[in-house]
């Protein structure tokens, strides 16, 4: 508004002053005829005068007009409105300045007159609007091109969106039995006898149930019959205004009609306001009302009397009371029993009885129930809305609003069966509801479409909304701290115990604490995590996807299955992908939970290598760090579970790609490490049975053929290394041959005893006794010391001592074994003593001792 002001204020005065300009020039009409006078243009001459070639005067005005010329160029070129007139104007007044030749102007400074200088003045500003013109021009085609451009890309990307859906009821929404139960009302509330006093209808309902709608239709069945008032008390903040602004709807909406009505209805409103007045504004009740010569009940007797009279009852509908504040709801409610209880008046009003009924005992009712009987004479409670009307309203919402498949709704729909569709039409048991909960589904659903396509489960993310907007408490104890209702069991997420149905004393994951949820709460999340529930990939019960949902995204540090995806791709290095998603910070938990997905029978003979070349890249890097991935990895390589069907290919995959991986020198550590790790141990546990082994792809033997090679490969590629390098800690060859070293045996009966075989024992002792160049035995004792002994502490007495040289031979013996096996004893037939006297030579110097 202050922008049209201006521009407006802008063009009279831009034309006003254009208007004069011909009084400058001679070329007025006849009506300025009278400027020709001598006497009328006296102060004209005595400006010329004044200015004609004085610079001292001249030079500020000059300045001055320079500075308001500056300002108006930069305001024009601030401005994105292109405005013909100024450039028109200006052209025009350049013309007129050359087309009166009988004009003198007075000179500034030497020979450059007012004429010379206002011209250059227009011609700056012409080309200021010029150029800011050409910009303008040129920014709308850029935006022109890129809105298409953008728009284009938008339809090939995505569907154009639709807007959100609004609580309006059309007409053939209604049910009919609603229809025909307003027209029994109005056809009796029209001939009701309301000549003495009004009467009053109470709609009452929950939030949500249609007291609007209803409203609305009580109104259509009027039909001319009444004058209706409309009436939002809503909109007032405090309970005077209330009043004023009911009586002000309802002379403003009289007044069309009847005149004199709204004059008395002026006056008793402005009465009211008077009495009610607070005792600090007696003063001014003195000055509206010096003489009170009539009381408040003869003066709403008189208004009263004059609606008696009117050819038509007068229908008040009032709605949203139980949006209002406490004083706001009892002001209305004495409007309708007191201050407005006028004759020939109906009042529709809707409320929730509930919250009135709470706001009349705070205000000391103490009957409530009976307070209102008297107000409305009859209350109309809303007939329950058929469940299936409800499901045809959540079925078009959905399907009016998404801009996926024309199906979308009804295939959606289609999997809910009876008892979930009597669980949703608990919570959804309104028209109102079931709106909003269909905006708030659709519009996650299109972002979840557009941004994690595929990602999350559709009936997950259903469920899990209509959990939000039914019970948000439980739904931010779910967001904020999960463990609280659920826990993980093997990668699922389940309810506690106790939730759903009463726990036993044996069952281990019991809910601790008081429930806090809604009634139908605890079905809504067994649909999620229940024991039974049919799940998917991306179910929200795998640990794997909870946070997707609550984020509607996937975490940059989690593996998509659109990422997966690109494992199977041809021409990938399955392994090198699989190396740069762990080297890129993934969650190695993610990862597996993507491989445990794949079913491998339903892969060709292609994709199996991919699937078996990655999850074997995957396994040199996590076996480095020996947690619970390892174990999770040898789940997925096992025969009678993740590889039944297809144990021959996938034998021979993995065998192919272990060998050539030992080719690359760089490799061979890491992929020792591997298969050390997917050696089968036989354990036996407290109560001395072997538990069930689980065979891999590849065998026992075949882990410790690999493992030799491995070994006698980097010993062949490596001729500096010596046999002291099985002594070195720190050196690729002891990392190697301690990985080679398998663990065949755990007895848990037993505690700490394990039985290590050392399989690359007889290659590296065949390996070093070939050298011709042996180093001394006296640094093989030394290192020998070096990597299992402990240098022992100063102590105090003799038991300390016993105490820890005990501690420290079984500390020994342990590490002895799981670096050489068990047969490492000193005995003549062991290993160690072999590799002692074949890999190290006794100097000279150490024989003459000997």
């Amino acid at each position: 508004m202050i922008d049209r002001k201006h521009r407006n204020f802008e063009l009279i005065w831009c034309i006003g002053f254009f208007m004069l300009i011909p009084i400058w020039i001679g070329l007025a009409p006849v009506w300025y005829n009278w400027y020709i006078y001598p006497e009328n243009g006296y102060w004209i001459k005595w400006l010329y005068g004044l200015l004609d070639g004085r610079w001292l005067v001249n030079v500020p005005i000059c300045i001055g007009l320079g500075y308001l010329t500056v300002r108006w160029c930069c305001r024009v070129w601030t401005d994105m409105d292109i405005r013909l007139y100024r450039p028109i104007l200006a052209i025009l007044g350049i013309v007129v300045l050359y087309c009166g030749s009988n004009v003198e102007y007075a000179n500034v400074v030497g020979c450059l007159d007012y004429r010379v200088f206002v011209t250059l003045l227009i011609t700056g500003s012409l080309l200021v609007m010029i150029i800011k013109a050409c910009r303008i021009i040129k920014v709308s085609c850029r935006v022109d091109d890129g809105t298409r451009e953008s728009k284009e890309k938008i339809n090939d990307a995505k569907p154009h969106p639709k807007g959100f859906s609004v609580d309006k009821t059309n007409e053939d929404d209604i049910p009919e039995t609603l229809k025909n139960y307003a027209d029994e009302i109005i056809e009796r509330l029209l001939v009701t006898d309301i000549q003495e006093k009004s009467y009053a209808l109470g709609v009452t309902g929950e939030w949500g149930v249609g007291k609007t709608t209803f409203l609305e239709v009580l109104k259509k069945k009027i039909n001319g019959r009444a004058d209706v008032v409309e009436f939002n008390p809503w909109m007032c903040s405090s309970p005077e205004q209330v009043t004023n602004d009911f009586f002000a709807s309802l002379q403003h909406q009289l007044s069309p009609k009847y005149s004199t009505l709204s004059r008395s209805i002026k006056e008793y409103a402005k009465y009211i306001n008077s009495v009610t007045l607070s005792p600090h504004s007696a003063l001014s009740l003195d000055v509206l009302l010096p003489v009170m010569q009539e009381s408040l009940f003869e003066r709403k007797k008189a208004l009263s009397k004059k609606f008696a009279n009117l050819p038509k009852p007068v229908v008040v509908i009032i709605d949203d009371v139980d949006r209002l504040e406490r004083d706001e709801v009892f002001e209305v409610l004495r409007l309708i029993r007191n201050t407005a209880d006028l004759s020939n008046v109906i009042y529709m009003v809707a409320y929730d009885k509930e919250y009135v009924t709470c706001v009349l005992e705070e205000k000391n009712i103490k009957d409530s129930s009976a307070y209102l009987e008297k107000i409305f004479p009859i209350e109309v409670h809303l007939p329950k809305v058929e469940d299936r009307l409800v499901w045809d309203t959540l079925y078009s919402e959905i399907n009016q609003q998404s801009n996926f498949n024309a199906n979308f709704a009804q295939m959606l729909l289609k999997n809910f069966k009876s008892d979930d569709k009597e669980l949703i039409l608990k919570v959804l048991n309104n028209y109102r509801r079931a709106k909003r909960f269909a905006r708030l589904f659709v519009l996650n659903i299109a972002y979840v479409n557009h941004h994690a396509k595929g990602e999350l489960k559709i009936l997950d993310v259903f469920w899990l909304e209509l959990l939000q907007m039914y019970d948000k408490r439980t739904y931010d104890v779910l967001a904020d701290d999960s463990s609280l209702l659920i826990y993980h069991d093997d990668g699922r997420l389940r309810l506690r115990d106790g939730i759903l149905q009463p726990a036993s004393d044996k069952d281990l994951h019991t809910f601790q604490g008081k429930p806090f949820w809604k009634e139908e709460t605890p079905k809504i999340m067994e649909k999620m995590f229940g024991m039974y529930i049919k799940t998917i990939q991306q179910s929200i019960c795998y640990a794997e996807n909870y946070d997707k949902f609550f984020t509607l995204s996937i975490s940059q540090f989690r593996l998509s299955i659109a990422e997966m995806r690109e494992l199977f791709a041809d021409g990938v290095k399955a392994d090198e992908v699989v190396e740069k998603w762990v080297e890129g910070g993934k969650y190695l938990s993610s990862i597996v939970y993507q491989f445990k997905q794949i079913n491998v029978n339903k892969l060709n003979d292609a994709q199996l290598k991919n699937y078996l070349h990655g999850l074997l890249g995957f396994g040199m890097k996590v076996s480095l760090y020996r947690n619970t991935h390892v174990w999770e990895l040898k789940e997925m390589l096992r025969v009678d579970r993740c590889i039944k069907g297809v144990e021959d290919k996938a034998h021979d995959i993995v065998l192919e790609w272990i060998k050539e991986k030992s080719k690359d020198d760089k490799s061979r550590p890491y992929l020792s490490k591997m298969l050390n790790c997917f050696y089968t141990t036989i354990v036996v546990n407290p109560e001395g049975h072997e538990e069930k082994t689980h065979p891999l792809v590849i065998s026992n033997n075949e882990v410790e053929k690999l493992l030799r090679q491995l070994m006698r490969d980097y010993l062949s590629c490596h001729p500096e290394e010596t046999a002291l390098s099985v002594m070195s800690e720190k050196g690729i060859v002891a990392y190697i041959f301690k990985n080679c070293c398998v663990t065949v045996r755990d007895e848990m009966a037993t505690e700490n005893y394990c039985e290590y075989r050392q399989v690359a024992f007889d290659t590296v002792i065949d390996h070093f006794s070939k050298k011709e160049l042996k180093p001394p035995l006296e640094e093989y004792e030394n290192a020998l010391g070096a990597m299992f002994y402990e240098k022992a502490p100063a102590f105090d007495n003799e038991y300390e001592e016993d105490q820890y040289w005990d501690y420290a031979s079984e500390t020994y013996e342990n590490k002895m074994q799981e670096y050489f096996g068990n047969l490492y004893d000193r005995k003549p037939d062991g290993k160690l003593l072999e590799f002692k006297e074949k890999c190290f030579v006794v100097k000279n110097n150490q024989t003459d001792e000997a």
